[in-house]
């Protein structure tokens, strides 16, 4: 599994909806 990084400081439309695919998938 990769490690993944999210930065929670930048907010864009594709980092919400991406922080909240990764979260549903248990990885956020």
């Amino acid at each position: 599994m990769p490690q993944v990084i999210m930065y929670s400081t930048a907010v864009c439309p594709y980092c919400v909806a991406a922080k909240n695919f990764l979260k549903s998938r248990g990885l956020g």
